[in-house]
């Protein structure tokens, strides 16, 4: 059992920090001097002294990548030096302590066997010296002969995990995790290597994915009465018959490592797909409904006709204007795309908050990230969790935004684009059926209470006037309401009926 290196807590800006120091070692073993590890004494990747430093800033997430010419580390490391890692704590009795830092080397092998690789870990073997640059060992003949094989610690980690169920900060002793890379030398000068340097921290998610599965269980519960409350409306809708068969400010959470995200990545890509499928489901309704416009305008008069190969002349009922069903079926069309919120306008909020503002600053695996850039912004990661969060509340928070202004402002004191066609419709004496369904849809009654539409702009605007003066019936399907829309249900036959009507108007 580890013991617990307890960090106090400090001032609510000062940043707490994890003190390393090292013990140097040359190749015959002679200790050289103590070496605290800031200013980038771990790391190869050259870069300012405040993003070095900022890999021992407790709970920031630290990566730093570069590529290095085999040249500068033959120049810069002629010897080789060995490191022993400890870490400086404040005991209970207040003195400094210092506590030696486990390293678990990639390339050690046991029987034959990489056992450092593997996710097992009680059979790791942890060791405690390291180096950097090997240029030592890889000499031929004489010591001052270019080595022909260099080793260099490609990737360096140290991994601080989070005590269970802490309040107080408490973590156990950090594990430092290296790789070497062999490099037999050629052409120095061309030959290059890929460095990283990493700071994770990690918690045991257990009690989350516990939680978290109890709540899309309860969630999933919840759905499927949903579905069964909607396939129930949807065999109504549609007139099927159904057979039914029985049946702080101390550090006490850190953020998910990029390998325990994909529990996250997984739940949202399978959200993504299935509301994908449900996309689909209704472009497929929009593009099967069924549209019928009902002209109730009566013809004005008879005109007489000559019947075609004798002299009789026959009346007939005057033929009423196609144009006003003509101009509703266009109006129609243009209120297919209105929308309470303004996708180009949300698009650019959106982003205009992320980058401009700077909210994408505060995603970054960093306990004290601001919306402004700092000098070690190019080191720490984003969490993808965090950019899921942060993105989807700005997204959600501007749209519930747009939605009340568009019903409580812009609806009531601008225009109201669905009551302006209701009012079309009542107008031209034309109401419109709309089937979704089956057997389900809309009814919108359009049905003029002056009796005709088809007149002048006098008559129109002494009939409005009439309106308005309330010295005529409501416009209401039901008397003495305003009522037009509807939500309509029809039996079977009503609508083989229906299709009957319609099949003569299909397009062969």
């Amino acid at each position: 059992m580890f013991s617990i290196v307890h960090l106090h807590q400090t001032h609510i800006f000062l940043r707490m920090k994890l003190q390393f120091i090292i013990a140097k070692f040359d190749a015959r073993g002679y200790f050289l001097d103590w070496e605290k590890v800031t200013g980038g004494t771990l790391q190869l990747c050259p870069d300012t002294m405040a993003k070095l430093n900022a890999a021992y800033v407790f709970g920031i997430t630290y990566q730093q990548q570069c590529i290095i010419p085999i040249s500068k580390l033959l120049s810069d490391y002629d010897d080789i030096q060995f490191y022993d890692l400890y870490m400086l704590y404040e005991g209970e009795d207040g003195e400094d302590k210092l506590h030696p830092i486990a390293v678990r080397n990639l390339n050690f092998q046991y029987n034959g066997q990489f056992i450092n690789q593997v996710n097992t870990e009680n059979n790791w073997r942890f060791t405690r010296r390291i180096f950097l640059v090997d240029t030592l060992s890889g000499r031929e003949t004489n010591l001052k002969n270019q080595p022909k094989v260099i080793r260099v610690a490609n990737s360096i980690k140290i991994r601080v995990n989070l005590v269970p169920n802490t309040v107080q900060g408490n973590i156990y002793p950090p594990t430092l995790i290296v790789s070497y890379k062999t490099i037999k030398i050629q052409d120095p000068d061309q030959q290059s290597v890929s460095i990283s340097f990493s700071v994770e921290y990690e918690m045991d998610l257990t009690s989350a994915y516990q939680n978290t599965e109890i709540a899309l269980g309860f969630l999933c519960g919840l759905s499927v009465i949903c579905s069964v409350l909607k396939t129930a409306s949807w065999r109504r809708r549609v007139g099927y018959q159904m057979i039914d068969v029985p049946g702080q400010r101390i550090a006490s959470v850190f953020l998910p490592t990029p390998s325990q995200e994909r529990h996250f990545i997984a739940s949202v890509v399978s959200a993504f797909a299935l509301k994908f499928i449900q996309l689909l489901h209704q472009l497929g309704i929009q593009l099967t409904m069924d549209i019928f416009f009902i002209d109730w305008e009566r013809p004005k008069g008879k005109i007489v006709k000559s019947v075609a190969g004798g002299g009789d002349i026959k009346t007939a009922p005057a033929p009423v204007s196609i144009w006003r069903t003509y101009f509703v079926a266009n109006e129609w069309n243009n209120i297919q795309t209105i929308r309470k919120t303004n996708p180009i306008f949300q698009l650019i909020t959106v982003i205009f908050f992320l980058k401009v503002v700077g909210f994408e600053n505060l995603t970054s695996m960093d306990p004290y990230s601001q919306l402004k850039r700092t000098p070690e912004s190019d080191v720490v990661p984003s969490s993808r969790v965090l950019r899921f969060g942060m993105a989807s509340s700005i997204w959600l928070t501007i749209g519930l935004i747009q939605m009340v202004f568009c019903t409580a402002i812009y609806e009531r004191f601008v225009e109201d684009r669905i009551s302006q066609f209701i009012d079309v419709c009542s107008i031209s004496n034309i109401s419109v059926i709309i089937f979704s369904h089956r057997c389900f849809g809309y009814y919108i009654h359009g049905r003029s209470v002056h009796g005709h539409a088809d007149t002048n702009m006098e008559e129109m605007n002494l009939n409005l006037k009439r309106e308005a003066e309330n010295l005529c019936s409501q416009r209401g399907l039901i008397p003495n309401t305003d009522i037009e829309t509807f939500e309509i249900f029809i039996t079977n036959k009503f609508r083989e009926q229906y299709d009957k009507i319609r099949e003569p108007l299909h397009w062969v």
